[in-house]
């Protein structure tokens, strides 16, 4: 009769491979958090570029309608920024022709928000530490159908 000799689990598998499986884990978890987290940076980049370009148009409907002021305008887009969690941000409105005041002869308005990247990153800036995030928009005055402005 034939006898079996009785091997224990660890015998049966070969050596043990828990020094190769610490290292191995010592490679890919570092690598996985670079990509999770540059992930969450480029997410939170697009975010903030998004609600850039929207504070800008915000601002613009604002200051295109008879009766806009300076200030209505800066309120529209901080408001907006404010709401979604931009800090950090600057507005600035320029018209043509060229006027410390929006008028009946104003043709067009132009809002420009700029916003650092890096007061608004969820990390530590280091992808996009220089990074400011720029929106500008022209729309034409609503008076400027009444006077015949093309």
């Amino acid at each position: 009769m034939h006898k079996h000799k009785c091997r224990n689990r660890a015998q049966r598998r070969g050596p043990s491979r828990k020094g190769t499986q610490i290292v191995e884990v010592a490679f890919v978890l570092p690598l996985f958090f670079l990509f999770v987290m540059s992930g969450l940076e480029f997410g939170r980049l697009l975010y903030v570029r998004h609600s850039v370009d929207q504070a800008a148009y915000e601002a613009c409907r604002v200051a295109i309608t008879p009766g806009a002021s300076q200030a209505l305008i800066q309120q529209a887009g901080q408001k907006f920024l404010s709401t979604v969690g931009i800090r950090d941000f600057t507005i600035s409105i320029s018209t043509f022709p060229a006027a410390s005041a929006i008028d009946e002869n104003t043709r067009t308005v132009t809002v420009e928000v700029s916003v650092p990247f890096a007061s608004n990153s969820f990390l530590p800036p280091t992808i996009f530490r220089e990074t400011v995030v720029r929106s500008r928009l022209t729309l034409d005055h609503e008076n400027a159908a009444f006077l015949g402005v093309n």
